[in-house]
């Protein structure tokens, strides 16, 4: 190959960055190695490669990229906050610990960098520790929207929160996280503080139930948020009551905590009726959310669940179900409930999996729905999960829910399988 000018590796560099932007890393791949063919020590080149190896889940040529990029530029803080992301995924957390830790050493003033070791942390069950680091999350851009700019001067980090009689706690992240921290919030009825909480518009009528004489208010209801700050309220993230509430492993009960709707769980249980199985175990197999890598399985593979035919599977699977369709039209094996919305009507949701005897499911929400009514919840993760609650430590077994149980599948689905049956 002929040499290329700059301005041709430029090119090359931008579209194979453009590719890795629009979800393209396979191809992004082929433009980088294109480069490093003809400049084979380009740090920022290896270091793009080595991302775009790490979506795909190539993690042995993702960690040799970014060791080339350390090896050309030593002194780059990023370098080796990416390399502890990379260990981070495949769960050796000690060597996340360091990396991370290095790049704290060579920029300080960089919240992803304590944020990530923070998770990393709560993962090893070091929650004494953890805590302190988690907190930085708030000061990265994730958290930059409309809600945040507006309670920014009136929230509330590392301060004895108990002394505040007036408080409204904010969920945060996705739905499940907003689910998987309210978990802490039965630790706040029994203090004397006028409490308010703040949080998806799907969770109110559930939490207003659940935690009583305490109002629940829609995260996009800002004119009622002002009126909050007016009246002298302060605002603390759902995730920083972990400090004080989650400190060490016995701080954690694992019980229910969210009640469902009485009304609902009667009708559930009079649609479940019709089908005449001994027992009921929902069924989810995929994640929308791809950021923390593929959480999903295919349903087909699945399909040795499917053999007992005592068990009536119900699916909790939101989204597309086209692949639902295509499986039951061949196998007929999946109940669809056509009278409920899995995405949207979540206090729905909560009384079906109430009615349930088993929820199965992949790292997704549906984890949260059974244990946070207390339901039997067992979870086939594609890889070992890089979020705290997924963790293989202690045996598979959540501190959040106790009764929950993980299974990393690691390329032998068909023993996890079997071994799920046994517990079903």
């Amino acid at each position: 190959m002929d040499k290329l000018n700059n301005n041709q590796l430029t090119k090359l560099f931008n579209k194979g960055t453009n590719e890795l932007n629009n979800g393209n890393p396979l191809k992004a791949i082929e433009f980088f190695k294109k480069i490093l063919f003809i400049k084979e020590n380009n740090e920022i080149v290896l270091n793009n490669l080595a991302y775009a190896y790490f979506i795909i889940g190539d993690y042995i040529n993702s960690e040799k990229s970014i060791l080339k990029s350390i090896d050309i530029k030593k002194k780059n803080p990023y370098f080796y906050y990416n390399l502890g992301n990379l260990y981070k995924r495949i769960s050796r957390l000690d060597d996340a610990i360091k990396n991370y830790d290095m790049a704290i050493s060579l920029n300080a003033n960089n919240h992803d960098y304590y944020y990530n070791k923070g998770y990393v942390l709560l993962k090893q069950k070091k929650y004494h520790l953890a805590w302190k680091f988690f907190e930085k999350r708030v000061f990265t851009k994730k958290y930059e929207n409309k809600l945040s700019n507006i309670i920014k001067n009136y929230l509330m980090l590392s301060v004895d929160f108990i002394k505040e009689k007036k408080i409204a706690i904010v969920a945060e992240q996705g739905l499940g996280d907003q689910i998987l921290f309210s978990s802490m919030y039965k630790n706040l009825l029994d203090l004397k503080i006028n409490l308010k909480f703040i949080n998806d518009i799907r969770l109110v009528k559930i939490f207003e139930r659940s935690f009583s004489n305490s109002e629940s208010i829609s995260n996009k209801d800002y004119s009622r948020i002002n009126e909050l700050i007016s009246r002298g309220y302060k605002f603390l993230l759902s995730g920083s009551l972990g400090q004080y509430f989650r400190k060490n492993i016995d701080d954690f009960d694992g019980e229910s905590f969210l009640i469902p709707n009485k009304d609902k769980i009667d009708k559930y249980r009079g649609i479940l009726s019709k089908h005449k199985f001994k027992k009921f175990v929902g069924i989810a197999w995929k994640s929308s959310n791809l950021k923390s890598g593929n959480k999903s399985i295919r349903l087909n593979d699945l399909k040795p669940l499917f053999d007992n035919k005592n068990i009536g599977f119900v699916s909790l699977q939101y989204g597309n179900n086209s692949e639902l369709k295509t499986f039951n039209n061949n196998n007929n094996a999946i109940i669809e409930i056509e009278e409920i919305d899995l995405f949207q009507q979540i206090d729905d949701v909560i009384s079906l999996v109430h009615c349930l005897d088993a929820v199965v499911t992949t790292p997704n929400v549906n984890v949260h729905f059974a244990g946070s009514v207390g339901k039997k919840c067992i979870v086939a993760s594609p890889f070992d999960n890089e979020l705290f609650l997924y963790s293989k430590l202690n045996d598979g077994k959540c501190e959040w829910y106790k009764n929950q149980k993980t299974f990393i599948v690691n390329n032998d689905l068909n023993s996890v399988l079997k071994e799920i049956t046994k517990l079903l």
